[in-house]
C-alpha cells in the first residue's frame, strides 16, 4: 500500500483539540460518542464492562437509560470510523460483557498523553537515607493507631454525606430542569443516497407535527429548525439560539423496504443525555412510528395527557408503502416553495389519496399546497382557493382536530 494511502486512512485522536481526524479529514462524533471513544483508547485492548463506562460517562447517580446510551454511542463510533460490527477492525463486542478497542490510533494531547507513560524500570527516586527503627513500646504506638482509625472513620463518614448531598442535589437539580420547549433538529440522511433526502426531511416534518400535539410543550415550527441542516454549532449552542428546554436529534437509514430510525433526546442546559432508541421499521409503518416516537418523548419529560392526547398517541394504523412515500415527498416537495416544487407536493399528495380516501393529512397537504401557490403568486386566486377549500373540508370532515387542515384554514384568503 502506497505511503500517502497508508497516511490517509490513519486515525487520530486529538484530545487538545477534542477531534478525531481520519488523515486529513475531521470525523463528526458528539460529545457522548467522543467521550466513550477517548475511554476505550484509553484502555486500549482492554474489555471495559458496561458498568465502567456508565460510571465514566453519565456517573453513578444517574436516571435514564444509560443501556440505550451506550447502544448509540457505539453505533455512532463505528459508523465515524466504518468499522464493521461483525468483523471489526476498531471496537470489538463482547456480548453481556463491554467493549474493546483493538484497532491502530495514534493519541496527540499536550495535556493527557504524558499520562499515559509508563514509569521507568529505575523507578522514582528515594526520598532520602532509610533508616530502619526497632519496634516502639506498646504506649507510644497505641495512641497514633487509634487516631488513624478515628481520622479513616471521619474521612468514610464526610464520603457518604458528600454521596447523598450529591444525589440529592442531581435530583433536585433534574427536577428544576423541567422540559417545557423543544427542538427538532432535521434528521440526517445516513442511506448514502441523496435521493433518500426526502425520507429524512418528510419524518423530521412528522415528528415535529406530532409533537406539536403536547399543547402544553413548546415545540419549534420546522422553518427555524432547518437552518441548523449540516451546521457545525453544538447542541446547546443551537438551544440557546432557539431558546428550547430540550433538542432531539436523529438519523434515518433505508436498505429496500426498511428503514432505521435513530432518536435521541438531550437536555440542552447540561448538555445531558436524556433517552435514544433505535427502530427499524417498515416502510409503510414510518408514519405511525413518528408518533409512537413522540408520545414515547412525551413520557420521558413527564408531560401528562389529557384524554384526548392520550387517544390520539394510540391511533395505530398501517398504511402500504406507496402511501407512506407518497405522502413524505409530498412534504418534502412542499418545502421547498418553488413553483415546480409545490406542484410536485401537490401530486404527490394525490398519489397518496388514491392509496387511500380516507387519510386526513394528504388532503391538508393538498390544501397547503394551493394555499402557497396564490400566496407565493404562482397561480390566481379563483383557481387554487376553491381546490385549497375542498381539500380543507375534506380533511375536516374525516378529521376535525387535524392540525394541518386546521392551519390550511387559517391560510385561505377570506
Amino acid at each position: 500500500m502506497p505511503a500517502d494511502l497508508q497516511k490517509s486512512d490513519q486515525l487520530e485522536l486529538d484530545l487538545k483539540r477534542y477531534e478525531l481526524r481520519r488523515g486529513d479529514t475531521v470525523l463528526r462524533l458528539e460529545k457522548i460518542p467522543m467521550e466513550l471513544l477517548i475511554f476505550l483508547v484509553e484502555h486500549k485492548d482492554r474489555l471495559v464492562s458496561r458498568e465502567e463506562i456508565i460510571e465514566r460517562i453519565w456517573g453513578r447517580d444517574v436516571f435514564l437509560d444509560t443501556e440505550q446510551g451506550i447502544n448509540t454511542a457505539v453505533r455512532k463510533i463505528r459508523l465515524a470510523l466504518r468499522d464493521d460490527a461483525e468483523q471489526p477492525r476498531y471496537l470489538q463486542t463482547v456480548v453481556g460483557k463491554g467493549y474493546r478497542f483493538i484497532g491502530q490510533i495514534t493519541v496527540t494531547s499536550d495535556k493527557r498523553g504524558s499520562s499515559t507513560q509508563a514509569p521507568s524500570e529505575s523507578g522514582p527516586p528515594l526520598p532520602g537515607p532509610v533508616t530502619l527503627l526497632s519496634p516502639s513500646p506498646p504506649r507510644t504506638f497505641r495512641l497514633p493507631i487509634f487516631l488513624i482509625a478515628v481520622s479513616v472513620l471521619a474521612i468514610l463518614a464526610a464520603l457518604m454525606l458528600k454521596t447523598n448531598i450529591f444525589g440529592l442535589r442531581h435530583r433536585l437539580l433534574n427536577q428544576a430542569l423541567t422540559i417545557h420547549s423543544i427542538a427538532v433538529l432535521p434528521l440526517e440522511n445516513l442511506s448514502g443516497d441523496p435521493s433518500q433526502e426526502y425520507l429524512a426531511d418528510g419524518l423530521t416534518d412528522e415528528l415535529i407535527t406530532h409533537l406539536a400535539k403536547l399543547g402544553s410543550l413548546k415545540v419549534i415550527s420546522r422553518t427555524s429548525v432547518m437552518q441548523y441542516k449540516s451546521t457545525n454549532k453544538s447542541l446547546p449552542e443551537i438551544a440557546r439560539a432557539l431558546d428550547v428546554d430540550g433538542i432531539v436529534e436523529g438519523s434515518v437509514a433505508r436498505s429496500g423496504s426498511k428503514v432505521r430510525v435513530t432518536v435521541q433526546l438531550l437536555r440542552a442546559a447540561n448538555d445531558q443525555h436524556l433517552w435514544a432508541e433505535d427502530y427499524e421499521r417498515e416502510v409503510g409503518d414510518l408514519i405511525d412510528l413518528q408518533r409512537e416516537i413522540a408520545r414515547t418523548i412525551a413520557h420521558q419529560i413527564a408531560l401528562n395527557l389529557n384524554p384526548e392526547q392520550q387517544a390520539y398517541f394510540a391511533l395505530q394504523s398501517s398504511h402500504d408503502p406507496e402511501l407512506n412515500e407518497a405522502y413524505l415527498r409530498g412534504l418534502f416537495f412542499w418545502d421547498k416553495r418553488t413553483e415546480a416544487d409545490l406542484h410536485r407536493a401537490i401530486d404527490n399528495f394525490k398519489l397518496a389519496i388514491s392509496r387511500d380516501p380516507g387519510f386526513p393529512p394528504a388532503y391538508a397537504g393538498v390544501a397547503n399546497g394551493y394555499n402557497l401557490l396564490w400566496y407565493l403568486g404562482f397561480m390566481k386566486a379563483d383557481e387554487a382557493v376553491p381546490q385549497a377549500r375542498a381539500a380543507t373540508e375534506k380533511a375536516l370532515g374525516l378529521d376535525p382536530s387535524s392540525a394541518e387542515a386546521h392551519v390550511a384554514l387559517s391560510q385561505a384568503p377570506l
